[in-house]
């Protein structure tokens, strides 16, 4: 699966899986994700992935990744943003029974705009999942919703604008700790194929994006667009008067 990194996706139930995201002062993230995992058929050398998410401008190599209970074997550039990392389990798997499958990695997208996110994609049959994050500065708000099947976000942008536009978000909303300056999200009776995303925003990122939401929204769109290329008519045929004005 892409977000968990199990390529035997009918093969695998997820009995549980906990990611933490700590947030450096510099902007990168130290991720942690854990998962206890049931295998129903054994896994080939190529099924098993973790998928690591990059800025464009990393070399292949300079992800560092760790686990405490396998090694990698490969990794390979899935697109300009991720490399799967395949890895193999120090100790057997035994059909049946719960695997806990863990490790870190070092994120380089810069976390340290007035807006983020962390997107999660159900691949795997899984009874619950939980989010922590953990950052140096204050959280204004943070939102979670179950991406629309139909629905697709090409560009960051459309995710943070997307909570700040909806009356109504479709699943457990996160919660802050620690002064706000900790995120805590538990979702279950989760399906596969749903997408959930929480985004959060720092101390002036909720106006900051609700004024790009109202600058670019049809109404004062068209009246910048009437101030800048068009005149508007009088309805005043009197003499000496002008006919047309500048708006």
């Amino acid at each position: 699966m892409a977000e968990y990194g199990i390529g035997l996706a009918a093969s695998v139930i997820n009995l549980g899986a906990v990611k933490n995201m700590k947030i450096l002062e510099n902007g990168f993230a130290e991720w942690t994700n854990k998962r206890d995992l049931v295998f129903l058929e054994r896994p080939q050398p190529k099924d098993l992935r973790d998928l690591l998410h990059k800025d464009s401008k990393f070399s292949l190599d300079e992800i560092p990744w760790k686990s405490p209970d396998s090694r990698e074997i490969e990794r390979v550039r899935v697109d300009s943003h991720n490399i799967s990392v395949f890895w193999k389990p120090n100790q057997q798997i035994h059909l049946n029974q719960k695997y806990t499958h863990e490790c870190s990695w070092l994120a380089t997208t810069n976390h340290s705009e007035l807006a983020n996110y962390s997107a999660v994609l159900i691949d795997l049959r899984t009874g619950s999942f939980r989010l922590n994050i953990e950052t140096p500065y204050d959280i204004e708000a943070v939102f979670a919703f179950r991406r629309a099947r139909l629905r697709r976000f090409t560009r960051d942008d459309q995710v943070y604008r997307f909570p700040l536009k909806s009356k109504k978000l479709n699943c457990p909303q996160p919660k802050l700790s620690d002064n706000k300056r900790r995120i805590e999200w538990y979702l279950r009776d989760l399906n596969i194929g749903d997408s959930y995303y929480c985004v959060f925003f720092r101390e002036g990122g909720v106006n900051f994006w609700e004024e790009k939401i109202r600058q670019s929204s049809i109404g004062p769109r068209f009246i910048r667009f009437l101030r800048e290329n068009l005149r508007l008519p009088l309805h005043n045929n009197k003499p000496g008067f002008p006919r047309w004005i500048p708006i």
